[in-house]
């Protein structure tokens, strides 16, 4: 009955911008507004499936970043100061980050690979939208130089489990995904991207990727350019009577003179 039904994903709130976070973690401020998503089932004649029919535990969303075009990603970003005194055996074009790789299966089925901690250093394998033409490999030497030259760019938890609440009608239970500790470090214009997986469909390390979709752009600032944090909109302020974590406007640290 499951494998009968069509999943999307719907952005109830869309993320707009975000003071970047650098490369320290003492004061790291979330993307602002929190996204926050709707799983949207349907059965095979189009019927909508509410939320007591489905299992919320059976899904989770992952979300990596990209920048505006939807081409490019961004999950990691070099250090500088160290990348300048290494040079690369060969050049790419973009990195991803490992642990949300797009793999395809012997039918060509899309699949979400959950790759080892202990391989990150040496395989990054390149996320995609449709099917991937080759894999990325990087080369600095030994694994833990090429380690040092690069860190995640969008740092937080950035993948989270469903949960189940009503809508504002307060009568249709519908499963929602809150990405409420998402900070990004460099300036830009970047959108996030969200995976929908089935978790109960896993096989080993993968598993079927039921639907994508991008964020609106967000703009990430320095320090002096944020124009601070934004408020929830009704269904986020109305999420949060049900414990789901949305951080509003008042929850920002006050600015430190």
């Amino acid at each position: 009955m499951r494998s009968l039904r069509l999943y999307s994903l719907e952005i109830v709130q869309q993320p707009q911008r975000a003071r970047m976070c650098g490369f320290g973690d003492k004061d790291r401020r979330n993307i602002t507004p929190a996204p926050v998503l709707k799983l949207v089932a349907k059965s095979k004649d189009g019927k909508i499936v509410t939320g007591d029919a489905l299992c919320r535990q059976a899904f989770m969303v992952n979300a990596d970043l990209w920048l505006e075009d939807e081409v490019t990603e961004r999950n990691l970003v070099l250090i500088s100061s160290i990348a300048s005194t290494k040079s690369p055996t060969r050049a790419f074009t973009y990195m991803s980050e490992p642990h949300a790789s797009v793999e395809h299966g012997e039918h060509g089925e899309t699949e979400l690979s959950r790759e080892n901690q202990t391989d990150k250093a040496r395989r990054y394998e390149g996320s995609a939208r449709g099917p991937i033409d080759e894999y990325e490999f990087y080369h600095y030497g030994e694994p833990s130089d090429w380690e040092n030259l690069s860190t995640p760019n969008l740092v937080g938890q950035t993948t989270v489990g469903g949960q189940s609440a009503p809508d504002l009608d307060g009568k249709t239970t519908h499963i929602w995904f809150a990405f409420n500790m998402l900070s990004i470090r460099t300036e830009g214009v970047f959108k996030l991207r969200f995976t929908l997986c089935d978790v109960m469909q896993m096989n080993g390390t993968t598993t079927k990727i039921l639907y994508q979709v991008f964020s609106d752009p967000i703009y990430v600032q320095s320090p002096k350019k944020f124009l601070g944090a934004c408020d929830n909109n009704d269904l986020a302020n109305h999420l949060n009577k049900y414990s789901i974590r949305i951080p509003s406007r008042k929850d920002e640290k006050p600015p430190k003179e």
